[in-house]
């Protein structure tokens, strides 16, 4: 697939560029105060690459408690929130709210889900087992 050759490549000229952000002596860069203009420039680098390529432009989230489209990125960390249990990542505003997790909300409810067909004895008859349905969903 020629997207595939692509996205080599891309990733192979960024090792590339990479490797010739040479990292200071660790002591002297930091006695020199050289250290943080140089993690500023692996982290520009790094942020302007995430945004302008295919592959990993693609890794983002929505934030799911606004649904406003706008893509987030978990290093954006002054203006976006991560769950603590999953792992999404939200705008800092709309955590705020206090709401609890959409992601989590509904993985917790595919367990349910889940759990009440494995419950469910393949013997009985279809009546009883729209009954326990009806019933374990009115209990949600």
């Amino acid at each position: 697939m020629p997207w595939k050759d692509r996205n080599k490549r891309e990733h192979t000229l960024c090792r590339q560029d990479c490797s010739q952000l040479k990292m200071p002596k660790r002591e002297r860069g930091v006695i020199e105060g050289k250290l943080a203009p140089f993690l500023g420039k692996v982290i520009k680098f790094a942020t302007s690459h995430v945004y302008s390529c295919s592959l990993c432009s693609q890794k983002g989230f929505i934030c799911e408690i606004c649904n406003n489209g706008e893509i987030l990125y978990p290093f954006e960390d002054i203006s976006t929130s991560r769950c603590e249990s999953c792992g999404a990542v939200f705008h800092s505003e709309c955590k705020e709210k206090s709401v609890p997790c959409p992601r989590c909300v509904r993985r917790e409810l595919q367990k349910k889900q889940k759990s009440f067909w494995r419950q469910l004895n393949v013997d009985e008859s279809l009546e009883e087992a729209c009954t326990m349905f009806e019933l374990s969903y009115q209990n949600t």
